[in-house]
């Protein structure tokens, strides 16, 4: 242990900058100070529901889609399936996953209403065009389902971002506030972006009243490094009651949205949403998940909320680790 009264001011600074450029270039392309404690549980594997990619809590349950599974998964707060309904009859390997030459790559879902009716919605990443390019929208109780055509609104995503025509979209997030919808674009596709769109006229597009959005604005976004890699959003949740933004984020050794590559770790997020702004260095704002003083070696795809508090947060995160396996925690954010 060192005794700072027996330190000279000069090695005192030399400490201090030595510690804040090693925190630079292991975590971080900034040394604000994450505005969360960040607590988690031992992961639960599971190896009856492949892929796990986008989560929600919803009275008392987990709604899970696999990013490639044709199954809408229901847990309970231990992590055990306990039904399970059918997407779409997609072709399957021997393992229950869909073969990747026809994989919807499912990642996000989000549940809301919608004039006097509950819904979840379930999309693909739109990284891959027409196979990738869907959605469904499921009425609450799983008697109403309908598949819709994603390539115009995605592609109306491309044009508010600036992207070229090579150019493709790769969503991983969906939230909902009161009157707009949230998608979190990763950057291994072109960059981290958060889309705000108008939830009336996403509306109106899914059931078919209208065949464009023109209310997009698109915010990019400046994240955490770990080894010099740049996190990719991976998954979204909106705190209506407090106005709280959760974000994950996940590095992986890849520069594209299509083939995986070596996980280095994951990160959490809380942001006000009136903070949101573009081209804005929201690295600050993220807490890395550690393990032992390292980075925890595990991909975060999506966050559901069970409680929400002025200054504590709870719920679970889902993690796809490109095995065919899910792993689930539960997490615990204490707000500073």
């Amino acid at each position: 242990m060192y005794n700072k009264t027996n330190l000279n001011r000069n090695a005192v600074l030399m400490l201090a900058l030595l510690f804040a450029l090693a925190f630079i270039s292991t975590v971080s392309t900034a040394s604000a100070v994450p505005a969360a404690k960040l607590e988690f549980s031992q992961g639960v594997m599971k190896t009856d529901l492949p892929s796990a990619s986008g989560m929600i809590y919803k009275d008392g349950h987990y709604y899970v889609a696999g990013d490639d599974s044709p199954y809408l998964f229901k847990l309970d707060q231990k992590f055990n399936v306990s039904s399970r309904l059918l997407l779409k009859d997609y072709p399957v390997d021997q393992n229950g996953r869909i073969l990747k030459s026809d994989k919807p790559d499912f990642e996000a879902i989000e549940n809301f209403k919608w004039k006097d009716d509950e819904w979840l919605l379930i999309i693909g990443s739109g990284s891959k065009a027409i196979k990738r390019e869907v959605a469904f929208l499921v009425s609450d109780d799983g008697k109403k389902k309908q598949e819709k055509n994603m390539a115009p609104f995605y592609k109306q995503l491309g044009t508010a971002a600036g992207f070229g025509v090579d150019e493709l979209i790769n969503l991983e997030g969906l939230c909902v506030t009161k009157d707009r919808f949230l998608f979190v674009n990763r950057c291994n596709a072109v960059a981290n972006i958060i889309f705000s769109v108008s939830k009336k006229e996403f509306m109106n597009y899914l059931q078919g009243q209208t065949t464009t959005v023109n209310d997009i604005k698109a915010y990019r976004l400046q994240l955490p490094k770990i080894d010099g890699y740049l996190a990719g959003l991976s998954g979204a949740e909106y705190i209506e009651k407090t106005g709280e933004l959760l974000l994950t984020a996940s590095v992986e050794v890849t520069g594209d949205p299509i083939n995986d590559g070596k996980i280095l770790g994951s990160f959490i997020g809380v942001m006000p949403l009136k903070d949101l702004k573009n081209n804005m260095d929201a690295t600050g704002f993220f807490s890395l998940l550690e393990s032992e003083g390292k980075p925890y070696v595990t991909k975060v795809e999506s966050i559901a909320v069970q409680f929400a508090g002025k200054n504590r947060i709870e719920g679970a995160i889902a993690s796809d680790n490109d095995d065919g396996t899910s792993v689930f925690h539960n997490y615990v954010i204490k707000l500073r």
